[in-house]
């Protein structure tokens, strides 16, 4: 059996969003991202939207989750 070659981290890209309610009823939006452009937060969130309405419509929660998408940059 062949060995697997070990996967090393070339980079890394975060984006990050935090919503704050207040007690007066507002709400305050916090974004942070880290590598990513326009075009692709666009591409992103309209696959985690499509992603979210799928599971809506089958009516059934997994018990695990878990994302892995590995994009290559030609630096």
């Amino acid at each position: 059996m062949a060995k697997k070659k070990e996967k090393t981290i070339v980079s890394q890209k975060t984006h990050m969003f935090r919503i704050t309610e207040y007690s007066d009823g507002s709400v305050s939006m916090f974004r942070e991202n880290d590598g990513f452009t326009a075009i692709e937060l666009l591409g992103y969130t309209a696959h985690i939207q499509l992603d979210i309405q799928k599971r809506l419509a089958e009516f059934s929660e997994p018990d695990i989750v878990e994302k892995k998408v590995i994009k290559r940059r030609n630096d």
